[in-house]
């Protein structure tokens, strides 16, 4: 279920209806939600998928910015799992 959550609904969904937002030149309200929607989906799908793809997880949760001083761990392994 994880697995296709990131691959079908997050990467062919959700990236593809955000790119003309991100692409806007102009620092908007909807280009910043959809900013701050993208991150928290990307870092809480890692943390999701990090037990069943475990190198590739903490190599790019590593390249999200903020991702390690929010969660206050140098690894997602000690990042907590999310909840709901």
């Amino acid at each position: 279920a994880v697995y296709n959550f990131w691959l079908y609904d997050f990467c062919d969904v959700y990236l593809e209806i955000t790119k003309p937002i991100m692409r806007e030149d102009k620092c908007s309200t909807s280009k910043q939600r959809c900013q701050h929607v993208l991150w928290y989906s990307m870092e809480v799908g890692l943390r999701l998928l990090h037990p069943m793809m475990p190198f590739v997880t903490e190599a790019l949760w590593h390249h999200l910015p903020g991702a390690a001083h929010l969660q206050g761990c140098e690894s997602i392994m000690m990042a907590a799992y999310p909840k709901q």
